[in-house]
């Protein structure tokens, strides 16, 4: 399965693995938004180490910020997306560019724990895992 979206204390974390698509975005989209329905107003952190390549375009990137962006949220929102491949760099910064939500703030990291230091969450250990 190459998405998966839980609750991991203060975060949602989003997992990509394998070969992502714009359907698997989609299906994170859903996931995401079944949780803030249940409890709102958690940041997010976006792991993709576990990605081996993307199956998407800028207008397939396009479209799923759009969906994001329509999204009104119970206060601002911090997303982390961890990278580690200039693909993954790169489709991070596009969604990041293109996303412009008034309650979203995006940053993209090389280093985990950077990432995580960003988003208030040292050491966790409930977030080592094969990500890393």
């Amino acid at each position: 399965m190459p998405v998966a979206v839980e609750r991991r204390g203060a975060l949602i974390v989003v997992s990509l693995r394998g070969e992502v698509c714009a359907e698997d975005l989609a299906e994170a989209a859903a996931s995401i938004d079944a949780l803030e329905r249940e409890t709102p107003g958690h940041d997010r952190l976006f792991l993709t180490a576990g990605v081996t390549g993307f199956r998407m375009n800028f207008m397939a990137m396009s479209r799923f910020a759009e969906t994001r962006r329509k999204k009104n949220l119970a206060r601002q929102i911090q997303t982390a997306v961890f990278v580690n491949t200039d693909l993954a760099y790169g489709l991070a910064r596009m969604y990041q560019g293109i996303l412009e939500h008034p309650q979203v703030t995006v940053e993209i990291f090389r280093d985990r724990e950077a990432a995580m230091a960003w988003l208030g969450i040292e050491g966790q250990a409930s977030l080592d895992d094969a990500d890393a």
